[in-house]
């Protein structure tokens, strides 16, 4: 049984801007990962290893819920085994114009990433006994 990451995702922009960026990893179904990094055609018993590898984790997210304002929309989702800085390192690269924070929390270990104007600029690790704030 995997364990869970607990994912945030914020996109500072405007709704419509956030819709936009948002249909390159969800559909109607909810997170589509292939939509953003496709999945070769390769043999069921190397699929989940190359996910892992090109997504960070091994299936699409649970979603868990979105808030929207004006300015920003913020996203809470779960994740399989570890967490998804790949893919949203590809969305930042197809939107480098929307200024990002990502962050997730396992039971034991909590990052934070801030993407501004597509750069990576600092990340920040918070184990078990520090407190992980939201985006």
């Amino acid at each position: 049984m995997p364990s869970w990451y607990l994912n945030q995702l914020t996109l500072y922009t405007s709704i419509e801007q956030a819709q936009k960026s948002l249909a390159v990893i969800m559909d109607s179904s909810g997170f589509n990962f292939d939509l953003l990094i496709p999945t070769p055609n390769l043999p069921n018993n190397q699929i989940i290893q190359w996910r892992k590898e090109s997504w960070g984790t091994d299936r699409n997210p649970i979603f868990d819920s979105m808030s929207k304002t004006a300015e920003k929309t913020h996203l809470h989702f779960s994740t399989s085994g570890t967490d998804c800085l790949p893919i949203i390192t590809a969305l930042n690269a197809r939107f480098p114009n929307i200024d990002m924070d990502y962050s997730f929390d396992r039971y034991d270990l909590s990052k934070t990433y801030q993407f501004k104007k597509g750069v990576l600029l600092e990340s920040e690790t918070l184990h078990s006994n520090q407190v992980l704030t939201p985006c």
